[in-house]
């Protein structure tokens, strides 16, 4: 089955209105506020002072986090002004959202989407880029094909859930250090998805209120039911996927797949003459 993927299908809208230039990812302030819920600036600015405040106050200097700039306006009868905009790294926007409106439920989404995300960053990368001694990443047939398998199911996955799929499409950069031994049969998804599925059984005790099972197009375009989770438990599941399974069960994954690669295909047999 052929994957059409449009941008529009990616799950998270704080991904929507990310950018991206030579300097890195960055968020503008202006967008950011409509997506936290915000109806005025003033009220979001408040909510940025208070983050700014904060990010001093864990040691980290806001100036390289929160870059003030202006941009111009359409005002009344085509008139123009000029107004202040932030731009923010993934870690402006999370000290932005960790100081939000708890009760606002686009603030709820985004203080776990950027927790997950900030503790991903700040963690696990800088992990891997010593232990690879900043060596450039290689790309993969097979991160390339889990992509378009994450993008095309990411509209299946009901709102305010994520997939495992989903997730791990988000961090496919660091995955490609992962995943030398993979080829385009590899279906990572279900090895992560049984796994993750005990843990927050039997580790977590996910209550099956925040579960939720959808329809998962597999590599060979079958369809099956799989689990979605609460997207409040996306942080827990980045930090399970790198403190626990890469580390614990990826390997065998892939001592089964190369001893089920390996065996011999099945002898036919043999057919006894008659009498």
């Amino acid at each position: 089955m052929p994957f059409n993927v449009s941008q529009n299908q990616l799950e998270s809208p704080f991904d929507k209105i990310r950018h991206v230039d030579e300097y890195g990812e960055y968020w503008l302030s202006r967008e950011l506020q409509p997506a936290l819920g915000y109806k005025t600036w003033r009220e979001f600015n408040e909510t940025v002072e208070k983050a700014k405040i904060s990010c001093q106050n864990v040691g980290t200097n806001p100036d390289d986090h929160f870059v003030l700039g202006y941009k111009m306006i359409k005002a009344g009868k085509g008139a123009q002004r000029k107004v202040e905009d932030y731009r923010l790294t993934r870690h402006a926007c999370y000290m932005t959202a960790m100081n939000g409106n708890p009760r606002i439920q686009e603030v709820s989404l985004a203080q776990s989407y950027f927790a997950s995300q900030t503790y991903f960053a700040e963690n696990v990368q800088k992990a891997l880029a010593t232990e690879a001694h900043q060596r450039t990443l290689p790309q993969h047939k097979f991160t390339d094909l889990l992509a378009e398998r994450a993008k095309i199911n990411t509209s299946r996955v009901p709102t305010h859930y994520f997939g495992v799929l989903t997730h791990l499409f988000y961090q496919l950069h660091t995955l490609e250090r992962w995943v030398d031994d993979l080829d385009e049969k590899a279906t990572l998804e279900i090895s992560v998805g049984i796994r993750w599925k005990q843990y927050a059984d039997e580790v977590l005790r996910i209550p099956s209120t925040d579960m939720i099972k959808y329809s998962h197009i597999l590599p060979n375009g079958r369809i099956e039911k799989v689990w979605a989770y609460a997207y409040k438990w996306g942080e827990e599941f980045d930090k399970w996927i790198w403190t626990v399974y890469f580390p614990e069960k990826y390997p065998a994954y892939i001592q089964y797949r190369k001893t089920k690669l390996a065996l011999p295909a099945p002898k036919k047999p043999k057919q006894i003459k008659g009498k």
